[in-house]
Formats: C-alpha cells, structure tokens, sequence
C-alpha cells in the first residue's frame, strides 16, 4: 500500500467525494489544497486510488479565528512524522505530471514511481543500503495540475475539444499553475528547512516533471524567482529529473525559462528519446520549437556541468500507445538508471550506459 500526498489546485468535485475535476479551483488557479491518499496496486502493473481514503487537510481557524493552521502545515507535519517513524528513512521525490492526466491517474502514476524509484536508505546523502535494510520506496508529493486527462480533449473535461485545442488548453492550464505550485513547494521547503536536523534524518528531496509538467515547472521557478526579487534559489534540492520534457531544447540555457533549476539542484538530469512520437506531434503540429525531450538541451556545452543528457531512444518503447513517451515509469532499463542515480553512482560507472562525451551525456543501451 502506497501512500501517496498531493497538492492541487484542481476544483473539488461536490458530486463525487474526495476527488477533482479537470478545471481550476473556482476560487482562484493560485489556490491549492492539500491531502493524501492510499494508492495501492491493482492487478500485475496498475493502481488505483481508493477513493475512501483520499484526506484533504482542512484549514483549522483555531480557537476564535486565533492561531490558524492551514492545512498545508497540517499536511507537511503528517509528513514529518512519517518520516520520523523508527527505520523509516526514505527520500522525498516531488512529481509534476505531463498534459493529459486527470487527477486520479497523476496519484497513480505517483504511486508508480513509489515503487519504482527506489533509494538507497541514507543519511546525509551516503548510500547506507544493506541486506538489513535494503533500498526504500521514496514518500512522494504530487502536484496535481488541472490537465484534461485525456489526449483526445472529450474525456473528464465537458468541453469535447479537439485535440489540438485539447493541447492548448493544457499548456495554458500548466503556465497558469506555476504560481500555486511555486507556493506549495516554497511552502514545503520552508517547513522543511524550520525542521531541527535530526528529525528528518537528512532525507534528500528530488524532483521528477515528465512532459509538460517540465512547462509548468518553468513557470513555478519564475514565480519563485519573482518572489524573492530575482535574487538566487537554495539548492534544496539533490537531483531533478526532466523525463521526455515537453519543453524548449534551449530551455536550460535561459534564466526565464528552466536554467534557474541549476540554482535549486544539485544535478539535473535530462532524459530524452528522439522518437518520441508525442513531442514530434508537439514539434510538428503545435508549432513548438524543438523539444528538450527529443535530443537533449540544444547546447549543452553552454549549461554548467551539472547538467547530465541520458538519451533513451534505445529503450523507450514501452507499449504502442504509449508512443516512446511513458518509459520514465514503464522502461525496466530507464528505471534502473535512475535508481543507480538516487544510489550516487558515478556517470559513468552505470551499468548499461554507453559514453556519448564523458561527464556530459549518456545513451542508455539496449539489452541485446
């Protein structure tokens, strides 16, 4: 059983308890509610919310309207005393969902990746994995955006788009999220950081944006940015991963698109496959520039050498609908190059990779 935490600015579905829809919240795209749910494992590969336990954290108004507590702080004190449980060391992964992905798919998705991204029980970022304790599911936080959970446009949205438009549609509701999720994520990290050392037991935090979520990241980090009058980010962050990002090739290199990530993270990691159908689509027919998921950043000698390129193209089939697009969870060999990441090995002592220029960039082989 995977337990799963969201933050979301999706509305809430009177009609159906416990669950949101595919538009903003009617309040405001910058407001966000904050909850968690149990996302176990149905059937060999899927999983599925159960809908009973998803928990929203309501805003407490104290006694008299006096002391309130929102309910981001009375999420992210569960959260801490998840992690402070005896033998329960575990890194923390934030995950940001791509375009067509309604809100009780990202938590599978997420509870996907609970399973799949598997850390090395650490402390201080030193591999303390043995037989005894062996490697541990991460705790991982969602955003849930308010996309369309459809590639067809007519799916849990009432509009019946197109898919063109359906895309549109998505992408403005990712640049229109970036606020709320700077917010929640600003407010994460502040509760994190007012945490005496010992009670978290040094657990890294690390970022996956698949797809689109990469464009709505850009966005979070400008607000970021914004919000502290341009001045420079903490790098809280161990290693961000960019899995088949729907975003510019040069997005990396520019301060108002995602080069502020290098500030937030110790390492970034691209992943990218060149047959990636679903940003040829977005290359072709959405007149997007080159995409940063199709052959990595477009000068990689220009960003800082913390930025590492891993092409995929070898091993990103996963099923034909998926298009070469989902191997960042579905792709044996894709996932055990991240889990050798989140372990600190060497670049180019991971097993499987193939050097394309030493300390830079990376092919992923295919078994043969």
């Amino acid at each position: 059983m995977n337990q799963i935490y969201f933050a979301t600015n999706r509305n809430m579905l009177t009609e159906t308890p416990g669950s949101f829809g595919a538009r903003f919240n009617p309040d405001k795209p910058t407001y966000f509610r904050v909850g968690k749910a149990n996302v176990p494992k149905a059937g060999k590969t899927g999983y599925r919310v159960d809908p009973a336990s998803v928990q929203v954290f309501a805003q407490d108004p104290g006694q008299n309207g006096k002391d309130m507590v929102l309910g981001s702080h009375k999420a992210f004190t569960d959260i801490r005393a998840t992690l402070a449980k005896k033998d329960n060391a575990r890194d923390i992964i934030l995950y940001i969902h791509g375009f067509a992905t309604g809100f009780n798919e990202s938590l599978e998705r997420a509870s996907q990746l609970c399973d799949a991204y598997l850390s090395p029980a650490n402390m201080g970022g030193r591999n303390l994995s043995s037989k005894k304790t062996g490697p541990r599911k991460p705790l991982v936080f969602c955003f849930s955006w308010p996309s369309d959970g459809t590639s067809f446009g007519n799916g849990i949205s009432n509009n019946h788009k197109p898919p063109k438009w359906a895309y549109f549609s998505d992408r403005d509701d990712a640049k229109s999220s970036g606020v709320a999720m700077a917010r929640s994520l600003s407010k994460l990290f502040t509760f994190l950081d007012k945490l005496d050392p010992g009670e978290l037991c040094n657990q890294r935090i690390h970022l996956v944006a698949h797809s689109m979520g990469a464009y709505a990241l850009r966005h979070a980090l400008q607000a970021l940015k914004s919000e502290l009058g341009g001045g420079r980010l903490l790098r809280i962050l161990e290693n961000v991963f960019l899995m088949a990002a729907d975003e510019d090739a040069d997005a990396l290199n520019h301060e108002y698109k995602l080069k502020p990530l290098i500030e937030l993270a110790r390492q970034v990691h691209v992943y990218h496959a060149h047959n990636d159908t679903v940003l040829a689509v977005s290359d072709w027919t959405k007149s997007n520039p080159d995409r940063l998921g199709e052959n990595g950043p477009i000068k990689l000698s220009d960003t800082i050498n913390r930025v590492i390129s891993i092409d995929c193209a070898d091993v990103a089939f996963t099923r034909l609908r998926d298009a070469h697009h989902q191997y960042y969870r579905l792709s044996p060999k894709v996932i055990n190059d991240v889990r050798a990441v989140l372990r600190g090995e060497r670049h180019d002592r991971i097993k499987g990779r193939a050097v394309v220029e030493q300390g830079r960039s990376y092919r992923i082989k295919k078994e043969k």
